[in-house]
């Protein structure tokens, strides 16, 4: 089998990692990168194969043979496809263990010579089989691998001669220089469409960037507008708490003149009251003094009249002894007389008389006796009047002097309770303008503790909206410096890639053999990120 049957685009796999290691070929020129240039270098040996196709002398092979397989065949690949595919990637295999040992000829000529001798003994085998008679497909379908397989081993052999590699050397500058000659016709129009289209993403970034400064201007002109409006919130905040605080003050104020007003009006009340008490009790005093002079002088009168009484009562004892004694003088008289009458009446009648005489003088003794009586029961009578009327003026007056000390001790209590009264409304008054005082003071704590809590709250709010505007501020600044960190980031990790990129590029073209002198323009590039 000849090296020319072999596809022409096994040869570019083949050749083609061979010529990225020791191609020479600018990428400026070329104008491709990664898959584009693969991309390109493939539809460049597809123009290679159509011109192949055309008999170009100088890609046409010597002699063109291709394999012609029978419907038989055919149907046979299709049935055992699966072992086809084993065996493909077996071949596979084989392939990259004899690629991996290219580089010791040596030992891969060794390897493919010990291949041939296998294929050798099997194409005898397959010899011997022919003329015994018919192949199966199995057979047929491992002859046409071992037929490929052998192929590809000649190939290998011969590209690893000189002549075959210069052969390849000369065959790939004439390929690179025919890709360079249709690049250099692409070369200006691309080169045109680079810069209109480099025209255009500068007009789209410059558009960007005026809008992006727009926006930005726009952004610090609504931050502005938004602290100013804050600060006016602010100061009407404080004004409206200042004129607050002042009503608050001028209403405190006003409620301590009317707490002081109503505390001195209650005062003079209680005082007038006090002194209309202090009146009454001193009235009440003279009364009780007008009483004790009046009772004073009863008692003096009726000590009077007790002498008085006394003394009549003396006089009359005085007189009435007297009377006795004049009365007993006279009776007596009066006895001694009829005992001297009865004596001359009885010497008078001596004997007819003595029982008349008798009678007589027992009538006078009985007369006598009866009217005695009846004195005695007048004197009695007398006595007993006198006695009842001593008695009365005596129950008359005790009943006076207990009168006098009843009205003296309820004066005396009443006095007692008089002033325990106005103790007690003293001290109930005295309790109630406290009281009233201390609600005074606590409402008035009250109100001042809850323009306290309020100013405390509106101070806290004050500050919290300061603290929370700052911290927007900041939180602004923070996102405008983190913005400017991350575009200085992005610009940072665009340059380092962009010098990477240079880098590689300068060792590509290094390592591919470009001359120095065309790699001091691209060595010299500033790389500027707008």
């Amino acid at each position: 089998m000849n090296l020319w049957e072999v596809d022409p685009c096994q040869i570019n796999t083949c050749t083609a990692q061979q010529v990225a290691k020791t191609s020479e070929v600018d990428d400026q020129l070329f104008a491709a990168k990664g898959q584009q240039f693969h991309n390109e270098h493939m539809e460049n040996i597809q123009y290679l194969q159509g011109l192949q196709k055309h008999n170009k002398p100088w890609l046409s092979p010597p002699e063109e043979r291709s394999v012609i397989l029978t419907e038989e065949q055919r149907l046979a690949l299709k049935k055992h496809k699966e072992a086809e595919r084993d065996r493909i990637h077996a071949v596979a295999n084989q392939r990259k263990q004899m690629m991996l040992k290219a580089s010791h000829p040596r030992s891969c000529d060794s390897d493919i010579l010990g291949m041939l001798v296998q294929f050798s003994a099997r194409n005898m085998e397959a010899e011997r089989r022919k003329k015994s008679g018919r192949l199966t497909d199995a057979e047929i379908l491992r002859m046409q691998n071992e037929d490929r397989t052998k192929a590809e081993a000649l190939r290998q052999m011969e590209e690893n001669l000189d002549d075959a590699k210069l052969m390849n050397r000369m065959m790939n500058y004439a390929r690179c220089v025919t890709i360079r000659d249709g690049q250099l016709h692409e070369k200006g129009d691309k080169e045109r469409w680079e810069e209109q289209d480099k025209m255009r993403w500068h007009h789209i970034m410059e558009m960007s960037r005026v809008q992006k400064i727009k926006e930005h201007d726009t952004a610090e002109a609504r931050k502005k507008y938004f602290r100013y409006e804050g600060a006016a919130v602010i100061r009407k905040q404080m004004a409206e708490n200042e004129s607050m605080r002042k009503i608050n003050e001028e209403i405190k104020e006003q409620e301590g003149r009317k707490i002081r007003r109503e505390s001195e009006r209650m005062l003079k009340e209680d005082q007038d009251i006090a002194e209309a008490k202090r009146i009454a009790g001193r009235k009440l005093l003279i009364e009780i003094l007008k009483a004790n002079d009046d009772a004073q002088e009863a008692r003096i009168k009726a000590k009077e009249f007790e002498k008085e009484e006394e003394a009549r009562r003396q006089v009359y004892v005085h007189e009435k002894e007297k009377r006795d004694l004049a009365y007993q003088e006279a009776q007596d008289k009066i006895k001694k007389e009829r005992e001297m009458e009865t004596a001359r009446q009885a010497e008078l009648q001596l004997d007819l008389s003595v029982v008349l005489r008798a009678l007589q003088e027992r009538a006078q003794d009985k007369q006598a006796v009866i009217d005695g009586v009846r004195a005695l029961r007048v004197q009695e009578e007398h006595e007993r009047e006198w006695r009842e009327k001593e008695r009365a003026e005596a129950e008359k007056i005790r009943l006076m002097y207990e009168d006098l000390a009843r009205a003296r001790e309820e004066q005396k209590i009443y006095k007692l309770k008089l002033l325990a009264d106005q103790a007690q409304e003293e001290q109930i008054a005295y309790y109630r303008i406290a009281q009233s005082q201390k609600a005074a003071l606590i409402e008035a704590r009250r109100q001042a503790e809850a323009a306290h809590e309020a100013n405390i709250k509106n101070k806290e709010a004050v500050i919290k909206q300061i603290e929370q505007n700052a911290e927007k501020r900041a939180r602004a600044f923070r996102e405008k410096f983190e913005e400017g960190e991350r575009l200085r980031q992005q610009i940072r990790v665009e340059k380092l890639r962009l010098e990477d990129i240079k880098e590689r590029k300068l060792k590509v073209l290094a390592k591919e053999g470009v001359p120095p002198k065309y790699q001091v323009e691209l060595a010299k590039h500033k790389i500027v990120i707008h």
